[in-house]
């Protein structure tokens, strides 16, 4: 038998205006700091992370890339020293 999570409701219901207050004090924050060379270098390298994380394919190991750009996978009877 599945059990359902049972969603616990706080009771305290938020009007859309504290939303819309709240997104205009946090939005411009989030927008400074991405047009920031450190938001920048942070967005850069988070998309090589996921990138590799793509080209892992299943077994989760990013091999690095041949000389084509292309994902290369070891395997036990080609590593050489």
């Amino acid at each position: 038998m599945v059990k359902k999570a049972i969603k616990q409701n706080s009771g305290m219901e938020i009007p859309d205006y504290q939303y819309e207050a709240f997104v205009c004090l946090l939005l411009p924050k989030i927008q400074h700091y991405y047009e920031s060379e450190e938001g920048k270098k942070d967005m850069a390298d988070y998309r090589v992370k996921k990138t590799r994380q793509a080209k892992a394919g299943k077994d989760g190991i990013y091999h690095g890339d041949d000389q084509n750009g292309e994902n290369r996978k070891h395997t036990s009877g080609d590593q050489t020293a």
